[in-house]
């Protein structure tokens, strides 16, 4: 209430004072319009259909400047990660494809079907997961590569929980 009787004093007011509460204004909205547009961030890559079979992902690791360069194979679950190639006398870029560890990955079976997604998130993007779309199946990456996620153990009815 206090703030709507000195707006409608200050509107009321002289006409330097209209003046300032405008400029006033309009410098409150420009840098709120400013602020909400650095928070947006550019795109990494383009759409890609669903039945592509390759995906390029980047994921930043703890805000902490350090990210990786993925590319998965939707069909396989194979994931190959950028890096420096060790071959001298190369004719490109020096980068090349590196196959990650995925424990307990299963064999594909020659489906041509997309079943794999990889998921980066959670606070500060710590969290970096493979899931197999259609089982469920997820594994975490880590030092050692990609180990799989344990799925939680159905407890019978008549436990309780502590509370």
């Amino acid at each position: 209430m206090r703030v709507i009787a000195n707006v409608q004093l200050l509107t009321g007011g002289s006409d330097k004072m209209r003046i300032l509460f405008t400029v006033c204004c309009a410098g409150v909205i420009f840098l709120s319009a400013i602020a909400g547009s650095a928070q947006q961030t550019m795109p990494t890559s383009t759409a890609i259909p669903d039945t592509a079979r390759h995906e390029i992902i980047q994921a930043n690791f703890g805000g902490g400047g350090v990210s990786v360069t993925m590319r998965l194979d939707k069909n396989t679950g194979r994931i190959y990660q950028l890096a420096a190639c060790p071959l001298k006398n190369i004719v490109g870029s020096g980068l090349c494809w590196k196959e990650m560890i995925v424990l307990e990955l299963p064999r594909s079976v020659g489906d041509s079907t997309p079943r794999y997604q990889i998921f980066t998130g959670g606070d500060r993007e710590k969290y970096l997961l493979l899931i197999n779309t259609q089982t469920g199946k997820t594994w975490q990456h880590g030092s050692e590569g990609w180990s799989p996620l344990l799925d939680t153990v159905t407890l019978p009815q008549s436990f309780d929980l502590i509370r």
